[in-house]
């Protein structure tokens, strides 16, 4: 199944932030039931924060797969599964490539799945259907990102939505 690469958003008229937000969720949601909720067989790790996010997920996956744990890497520049590494080729990560790579590691037998989680992605719904465990906050720089978010209040308020949706989460047996 392939997802459409044309811009729905640029169709219909309207609040187009709320649209994306509503294409994205729906994606999410599609995705996770076509690889079957992948995040539920797995220890999900979620790093955030305005800058350092690649680089601390990269050094939690070198230390967890240096002790033994099968460990999975999705940024939004690569992925690593087995010492494989996969191009996203894009500038963001889209639902349907981290619940891919989430099956992928599923199927690799990974124990560990840590993902550069983005205060769009978080915005935009790109990652429902992850049950993250832990959250890591590398930093805040309350003037990042807000030619997107338009305040800084915004963007702090969107990067906890991650760790508030800790509490939230399923919990999973044996993890």
């Amino acid at each position: 199944i392939i997802l459409p690469r044309m811009s729905i958003k640029n169709l219909i008229p309207g609040n187009k932030s709320t649209l994306t937000k509503s294409w994205f969720k729906w994606a999410a949601g599609f995705a996770s039931l076509i690889f079957r909720f992948p995040s539920n067989n797995l220890t999900v790790i979620g790093i955030t924060g305005s800058q350092g996010k690649t680089d601390t997920a990269k050094l939690l996956h070198y230390l967890l797969s240096k002790s033994g744990k099968k460990t999975a890497l999705i940024t939004v520049d690569h992925s690593i599964i087995e010492d494989k590494k996969f191009k996203n080729g894009k500038d963001y990560l889209n639902p349907w490539d981290i619940q891919k790579m989430l099956r992928k590691a599923c199927r690799a037998n990974c124990q560990f799945a840590i993902i550069e989680v983005t205060s769009q992605a978080i915005d935009q719904n790109r990652l429902w259907g992850i049950n993250f465990d832990t959250g890591v906050l590398t930093d805040i720089n309350p003037d990042h990102h807000t030619e997107y978010h338009g305040t800084s209040a915004e963007y702090i308020r969107i990067k906890t939505e991650l760790f508030l949706s800790l509490n939230a989460s399923e919990r999973k047996p044996n993890i």
